[in-house]
């Protein structure tokens, strides 16, 4: 059942309400996360702004992914941006009160979606940047270039990552929330060994000729928890495909500029793999029906060899093994392909979240709601994930490395050694293709098309938004 959302705004001086849709409201200890019952409807009721000795002060709404719950698990991906949002709340409380909705990650992308097309959405808010240019054409996006350039750590940041935010005439239109390496093998190294691999396989006809082995030892070869249908997308597809297409092809796709087109024999070539690793036995049976944290466990619990997911997945594995099951997990890139034009070692990485602030402030609101998403995106949040182990939007410093988890100092060596990256897909490709392909996935892998039918399919969707685009 997925969790219902929470909106908070600040008690005491930065009004914060939590609320639950459908449930009781929680409550909290400390003053910046104060919490109290309520309703949503409630909290979306039109308040007069406090008044300061100065004058009325600002109000701003913001919306994001990161929840009390996810946070208080102890993901440091979902706590450190919360984090950071309710100490700028609290930094600015004088002069700003600030209303903030929390929405469970698997629900996120629905609310937002549905805000955008009701030409409503918050102040400030997160987003994914394959929703990035659907909303710039739609003008929901505030420009952010002055606030980027004139920003006091402007040369702290990694600025590549403003790549799936930055038009075709330069106009900066987010600021990234991450850096995200979203193609990384999982893999026990104990159970690879015992199936006669002394390490990870380098290419994928060795990878799947463990199959039968791994059925030998009871043990599935790959744990994939699609149920949400962007785990293959975003932790294969993105470099798998980019083994055979190359980064040239992909960026015409992004850039609609006519050359590319997903029937290319190239892509056509990645979908056979697809259909082939369905077909393997390489998968757990039931990898429509439960999530990537779930594989992920049984990659934990001995059930299955290895998994192949993102950077947050390193957080749960950090919360969720012993220490002898850390010692046993080694990361890897995916194995390579036959005869492809991309880099043989690519690794998906980039920023796939960013903050957007709404076109429709002016005045001091959108000064201040400029200033937040800075914040949200700057060191603030980037030294918090440094001094985690984690890689952020700044090049920023770690106070002590020497306290990081086995699983986290194993990510940065990883980081460190990716001498080549390609796009995240589904950070820069439109949200509309990207549905589509996700879809082509699932019934390839479950045998139910052919990898020119699913091309095909792809293709009309993705010709039916650039013609959009073209009007």
């Amino acid at each position: 059942m997925k969790k219902s959302f929470r909106m908070y705004a600040a008690l005491l001086s930065v009004a914060m309400l939590l609320t639950a849709c459908g449930s009781s409201a929680g409550t909290s200890a400390t003053a910046a996360d104060t919490t109290a019952a309520g309703t949503v409807a409630a909290a979306k009721t039109e308040e007069p702004a406090e008044k300061t000795e100065r004058g009325e002060k600002v109000k701003l709404s913001i919306m994001h992914a990161y929840t009390k719950e996810e946070a208080d698990s102890g993901d440091n991906t979902r706590k450190m941006p919360r984090e950071t949002v309710l100490e700028w709340a609290e930094n600015n409380k004088d002069s700003v009160q600030v209303e903030v909705t929390e929405v469970q990650h698997d629900d996120y992308e629905t609310k937002l979606q549905a805000l955008a097309a009701a030409d409503d959405l918050p102040d400030v808010f997160t987003m994914k940047g394959s929703w990035v240019e659907n909303f710039n054409a739609s003008g929901l996006l505030a420009d952010m270039t002055d606030a980027v350039n004139n920003c006091q750590w402007k040369d702290q940041y990694k600025f590549y990552l403003f790549d799936g935010v930055t038009t075709k005439d330069g106009k900066i239109i987010g600021a990234p929330m991450q850096y995200s390496a979203t193609t990384i093998v999982y893999y026990n190294k104990d159970l690879w060994k015992q199936a006669g691999y002394d390490s990870f396989p380098a290419t994928w006809d060795e990878l799947l000729a463990a199959v039968p082995k791994f059925q030998e030892m009871g043990v599935q070869t790959i744990a994939l928890g699609n149920l949400d249908k962007w785990q293959y997308n975003s932790s294969w597809c993105s470099a798998l495909a980019d083994r055979y297409t190359g980064s040239d092809w992909t960026q015409s796709i992004i850039d609609m500029d006519g050359t590319a087109s997903f029937t290319d024999e190239d892509f056509v070539k990645f979908l056979e793999l697809t259909s082939k690793i369905g077909d393997s036995n390489a998968l757990n049976p039931d990898y429509e029906s439960i999530g990537n944290q779930e594989a992920s466990a049984m990659l934990l619990s001995g059930k299955a060899a290895t998994t192949i997911d993102g950077y947050w997945n390193v957080e749960y594995t950090a919360s969720n093994a012993d220490q002898e099951m850390l010692d046993k997990i080694e990361l890897a890139v995916l194995p390579a392909v036959e005869g492809g034009k991309g880099q043989p070692d690519a690794v998906a990485a980039g920023c796939g979240w960013f903050v957007g602030v709404n076109s429709k402030l002016e005045g001091e609101a959108l000064e201040k709601a400029l200033d937040l998403a800075m914040y949200m995106s700057g060191p603030a949040l980037s030294q918090r994930m440094t001094d985690v182990g984690l890689v952020s939007t700044c090049d920023t410093v770690a106070k002590d490395p020497s306290t990081f988890s086995t699983i986290n100092q194993k990510y940065l060596d990883f980081v460190a050694n990716a001498e080549n990256t390609c796009v995240i897909y589904d950070a820069r490709i439109n949200a509309s293709v990207i549905a589509t392909m996700n879809d082509q996935f699932v019934e390839l892998l479950s045998g139910s098309t052919d990898p020119e039918t699913a091309a095909g399919k792809i293709q009309q969707e993705y010709e039916t938004i650039c013609a959009q685009y073209a009007n």
